[in-house]
Protein backbone atom coordinates (compact mmCIF):
# COMPACT_ATOMS: atom_id res chain seq x y z
CA UNK A 1 0.00 0.00 0.00
CA UNK A 2 1.48 3.32 -0.97
CA UNK A 3 2.40 5.28 2.26
CA UNK A 4 0.43 8.40 1.38
CA UNK A 5 -3.25 5.62 1.74
CA UNK A 6 -1.34 4.07 4.61
CA UNK A 7 -1.55 7.77 6.63
CA UNK A 8 -5.06 8.48 5.21
CA UNK A 9 -6.42 4.83 6.09
CA UNK A 10 -4.60 4.43 9.32
CA UNK A 11 -6.02 6.86 12.04
CA UNK A 12 -9.56 5.10 10.60
CA UNK A 13 -8.60 1.56 11.54
CA UNK A 14 -7.39 2.72 14.76
CA UNK A 15 -10.77 3.94 15.48
CA UNK A 16 -12.11 1.07 14.45
CA UNK A 17 -9.78 -1.38 16.55
CA UNK A 18 -10.68 0.85 19.77
CA UNK A 19 -14.25 0.75 19.58
CA UNK A 20 -13.56 -3.09 19.39
CA UNK A 21 -11.94 -3.23 22.74
CA UNK A 22 -14.61 -0.87 24.30
CA UNK A 23 -17.38 -3.22 23.10
CA UNK A 24 -15.19 -6.02 23.77
CA UNK A 25 -14.21 -4.55 27.75
CA UNK A 26 -18.08 -3.76 28.50
CA UNK A 27 -19.35 -7.02 27.29
CA UNK A 28 -16.77 -8.79 29.19
CA UNK A 29 -18.22 -7.65 32.23
CA UNK A 30 -21.52 -8.81 32.80
CA UNK A 31 -23.76 -5.62 34.63
CA UNK A 32 -22.98 -3.99 30.53
CA UNK A 33 -24.67 -4.53 27.68
CA UNK A 34 -23.83 -3.45 24.44
CA UNK A 35 -26.07 -0.52 24.67
CA UNK A 36 -24.41 0.92 27.76
CA UNK A 37 -20.84 0.47 26.10
CA UNK A 38 -21.46 2.39 22.73
CA UNK A 39 -22.93 5.19 24.70
CA UNK A 40 -19.41 5.87 25.41
CA UNK A 41 -18.57 6.40 21.81
CA UNK A 42 -19.58 8.99 19.66
CA UNK A 43 -22.73 8.09 17.26
CA UNK A 44 -21.77 10.05 14.33
CA UNK A 45 -18.26 11.71 12.70
CA UNK A 46 -20.40 15.07 11.94
CA UNK A 47 -16.55 16.27 10.64
CA UNK A 48 -15.95 13.54 8.46
CA UNK A 49 -19.72 13.66 6.89
CA UNK A 50 -19.66 17.53 6.27
CA UNK A 51 -16.18 16.99 4.52
CA UNK A 52 -17.52 13.89 2.68
CA UNK A 53 -20.22 16.51 1.53
CA UNK A 54 -18.00 19.35 1.18
CA UNK A 55 -19.85 21.16 3.89
CA UNK A 56 -23.49 20.93 2.04
CA UNK A 57 -25.71 21.16 5.27
CA UNK A 58 -28.88 20.47 2.69
CA UNK A 59 -27.23 17.20 1.45
CA UNK A 60 -27.06 16.29 4.82
CA UNK A 61 -30.66 16.70 5.58
CA UNK A 62 -31.28 15.15 2.69
CA UNK A 63 -29.34 12.22 3.30
CA UNK A 64 -31.08 11.99 7.07
CA UNK A 65 -34.64 12.10 5.55
CA UNK A 66 -33.75 9.23 3.64
CA UNK A 67 -31.89 7.24 6.46
CA UNK A 68 -35.13 7.92 8.76
CA UNK A 69 -37.52 7.14 5.84
CA UNK A 70 -35.52 3.75 5.30
CA UNK A 71 -33.99 2.28 8.20
CA UNK A 72 -37.22 1.36 10.39
CA UNK A 73 -37.99 -0.93 7.18
CA UNK A 74 -34.27 -2.29 7.20
CA UNK A 75 -34.70 -2.82 11.23
CA UNK A 76 -38.18 -4.05 10.85
CA UNK A 77 -36.73 -6.77 8.18
CA UNK A 78 -33.83 -7.42 10.59
CA UNK A 79 -36.07 -8.46 12.90
CA UNK A 80 -38.41 -10.62 10.59
CA UNK A 81 -35.18 -12.73 9.33
CA UNK A 82 -34.49 -13.34 13.12
CA UNK A 83 -37.89 -14.43 13.97
CA UNK A 84 -37.61 -16.89 10.75
CA UNK A 85 -34.30 -17.74 11.55
CA UNK A 86 -33.60 -16.64 8.05
CA UNK A 87 -29.53 -16.21 7.75
CA UNK A 88 -29.58 -14.62 4.28
CA UNK A 89 -32.36 -12.61 4.82
CA UNK A 90 -29.71 -11.11 7.68
CA UNK A 91 -26.50 -10.98 5.87
CA UNK A 92 -27.92 -8.90 2.91
CA UNK A 93 -30.17 -6.65 5.08
CA UNK A 94 -27.08 -6.16 7.56
CA UNK A 95 -24.73 -5.59 4.18
CA UNK A 96 -27.17 -2.76 3.20
CA UNK A 97 -27.84 -1.01 6.37
CA UNK A 98 -23.56 -1.37 6.85
CA UNK A 99 -23.25 0.49 3.71
CA UNK A 100 -26.24 3.37 4.78
CA UNK A 101 -24.31 3.88 8.38
CA UNK A 102 -21.01 3.89 6.84
CA UNK A 103 -21.99 6.70 4.34
CA UNK A 104 -23.10 8.78 7.00
CA UNK A 105 -20.18 8.25 9.47
CA UNK A 106 -21.91 6.56 12.23
CA UNK A 107 -19.25 4.02 13.18
CA UNK A 108 -20.62 2.43 16.00
CA UNK A 109 -23.78 1.56 14.11
CA UNK A 110 -21.99 0.47 11.14
CA UNK A 111 -20.31 -1.89 13.33
CA UNK A 112 -22.67 -3.66 14.77
CA UNK A 113 -24.58 -3.78 11.07
CA UNK A 114 -21.18 -5.56 9.80
CA UNK A 115 -21.16 -8.00 12.53
CA UNK A 116 -25.20 -8.53 12.01
CA UNK A 117 -23.91 -8.93 8.20
CA UNK A 118 -21.20 -11.77 9.10
CA UNK A 119 -23.17 -13.79 11.36
CA UNK A 120 -26.02 -13.78 8.68
CA UNK A 121 -23.10 -14.98 6.34
CA UNK A 122 -21.88 -17.83 9.29
CA UNK A 123 -25.64 -18.69 9.59
CA UNK A 124 -25.26 -17.73 13.34
CA UNK A 125 -29.15 -16.42 13.44
CA UNK A 126 -29.69 -16.35 17.07
CA UNK A 127 -26.09 -15.16 17.89
CA UNK A 128 -27.34 -11.47 15.95
CA UNK A 129 -30.07 -11.21 18.26
CA UNK A 130 -28.10 -9.44 20.93
CA UNK A 131 -26.48 -7.07 17.81
CA UNK A 132 -29.83 -6.83 16.46
CA UNK A 133 -30.87 -4.82 20.36
CA UNK A 134 -27.73 -2.75 20.22
CA UNK A 135 -28.19 -1.64 16.79
CA UNK A 136 -31.87 -0.70 17.46
CA UNK A 137 -30.80 1.11 20.56
CA UNK A 138 -28.29 2.78 18.49
CA UNK A 139 -30.08 4.02 15.78
CA UNK A 140 -32.14 6.96 17.51
CA UNK A 141 -28.74 8.48 18.77
CA UNK A 142 -27.79 8.21 14.93
CA UNK A 143 -30.93 10.07 14.04
CA UNK A 144 -30.47 12.45 16.71
CA UNK A 145 -26.73 12.90 16.24
CA UNK A 146 -27.71 13.35 11.93
CA UNK A 147 -30.69 16.37 13.29
CA UNK A 148 -28.14 17.99 16.10
CA UNK A 149 -25.64 18.43 13.32
CA UNK A 150 -27.46 20.24 10.62
CA UNK A 151 -29.58 22.49 13.35
CA UNK A 152 -25.84 23.21 14.61
CA UNK A 153 -24.95 24.09 11.05
CA UNK A 154 -27.49 26.08 10.58
CA UNK A 155 -27.57 28.56 14.09
CA UNK A 156 -23.76 28.83 12.76
CA UNK A 157 -24.65 29.91 9.07
CA UNK A 158 -27.09 32.92 9.93
CA UNK A 159 -24.22 34.64 12.09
Amino acid sequence: MPRACFVQVAPQACRHQERRKVMSRALQNHRSTPSEAMKRIPSLNGQELLARVDNDVDLVKELTAIFCEECPRHLANLQTALAEGKAASLRQTGHTLKGMLANLAAPVATDLAAQIENLGKKGQVSSARLVFEALKAEVPRVEKALKDLTAGQDENSDR
